[in-house]
């Protein structure tokens, strides 16, 4: 007796498609159900919306709509295009996917056909992907990325989920319990060829060290640098995020609300910071930002990510994949990403003198600092 193709690409994986199979007819259960349907050669044609004004354009990084979110939507595609290659090929198929962005009518063109899953992104990615799956009935996946709602409520960045409505469409009132067998939480990461530990030194990206260093230590004031770092054997603390309220960047040195960049520039001159501080601009090479985090490694220095609320946090990833202590805001994603104590430490943005005493002490027992830093590695390749 012979198998057709798409049971498995040898013997062995036959086997076992057949065995999970016999268990499946003998006595179901989630766990062998979840296994064999993710053998069944069943979605190949895959749709993802995100219809952000600056999704897919170059150098975009830092204008708004523009953060972690979309990298995160960047590399979850090629992340989905491998792993359906992969199983593809598993399943004892030999075809090369497509890849295409338009509408309905382009879909169906180049696609031959239906999608067989669509996925749509944000609010409103999400509704033209439900409008597209009804149109074609087609199974729609939603990713609802930060639909929390703050401790705090702090307007002008996150909006409560219960405060607007869409007609016609369903509204969330009480909130969507992700415990729920339909949702699946799916964690944000990093990509490892680009953020990875300092101490792999053969891989560092060494053609980008004189521009960091220049970064860092040069004194001279322009529009991308202001302040100078004198002591350059000091550890660095190290953050990275844009200069708005809710980021609650200004509160490493003081922890209240102003404008926030003019802010920045007061409580230098403030606390007389110059020779401790240097404020950058943006930067939105990832591959240099990646080296940039490693070199503050080097100076056996942290990354402080003292956001009052951070549904997110790529940054607290990509600064522990690279092997960088971390302290991180107990306000949202990064609790759940970080062991307090283990990978990183949680600090309460609301409380200035408990997060600088934790930063300090830290400090204090510098030996640490390694053992910290492998956990984070470790934390982060676990999750």
């Amino acid at each position: 007796m012979g198998v057709r193709e798409r049971v498995g690409e040898n013997a062995e994986r036959v086997r076992q498609t057949m065995r999970i199979l016999s268990e499946i007819l003998q006595a179901p259960d989630p766990t062998n159900m979840e296994a064999f349907f993710s053998r069944v050669p069943a979605i190949y044609k895959i749709v993802i919306f995100s219809v952000h004004g600056y999704f897919g354009q170059a150098d975009v990084l830092g204008l708004p709509d523009t953060g972690g979110q979309v990298v995160y939507i960047l590399d979850q595609v090629k992340a989905l295009e491998e792993e359906l290659l992969l199983r593809i090929k598993q399943q004892g198929l030999n075809v090369k996917p497509q890849i295409l962005v338009d509408a309905t009518a382009k879909i169906l063109e180049l696609m031959e056909g239906k999608p067989d899953l669509i996925i749509g992104n944000y609010t409103d990615g999400n509704l033209v992907a439900s409008l597209v799956a009804r149109k074609l009935g087609v199974t729609l996946g939603t990713i609802a990325h930060a639909l929390e709602k703050t401790n705090k409520n702090r307007p002008g960045q996150y909006e409560s989920h219960v405060a607007f409505t869409m007609p016609g469409l369903y509204r969330v009132v009480l909130g969507i319990n992700v415990f729920d067998p339909k949702f699946n939480i799916a964690s944000p990461g990093a990509d490892q060829s680009i953020y990875f530990p300092f101490t792999e030194k053969q891989k560092r990206l060494t053609k980008f060290q004189p521009a960091i260093e220049e970064l860092l230590f040069s004194k001279e004031e322009n529009d991308e640098h202001i302040g100078f770092l004198a002591d350059r054997k000091k550890p660095i603390i190290f953050t990275m995020a844009r200069l708005d309220i809710v980021k609650n960047i200004t509160g490493l040195t003081e922890w209240e609300e102003m404008a926030e960049i003019k802010k920045m520039h007061s409580l230098i001159e403030r606390y007389q910071l110059k020779g401790q501080i240097r404020w950058i601009a943006a930067q939105t090479d990832r591959y240099r930002n990646s080296e940039l985090y490693r070199c503050i490694a080097d100076t056996k220095g942290a990354f402080v990510q003292p956001a009052l609320y951070e549904a997110f946090g790529l940054t607290v990833i990509e600064a522990m994949n690279c092997g960088l202590p971390t302290f991180a805001t107990n306000q949202g994603g990064p609790a759940e990403i970080i062991i307090d104590g283990v990978s990183g430490f949680h600090i309460d943005p609301n409380n200035g003198d408990e997060s600088s005493n934790k930063i300090a002490d830290f400090f204090e027992k510098c030996k640490g600092i390694l053992d910290i830093g492998i956990g984070c590695l470790k934390q982060d390749s676990d999750a």
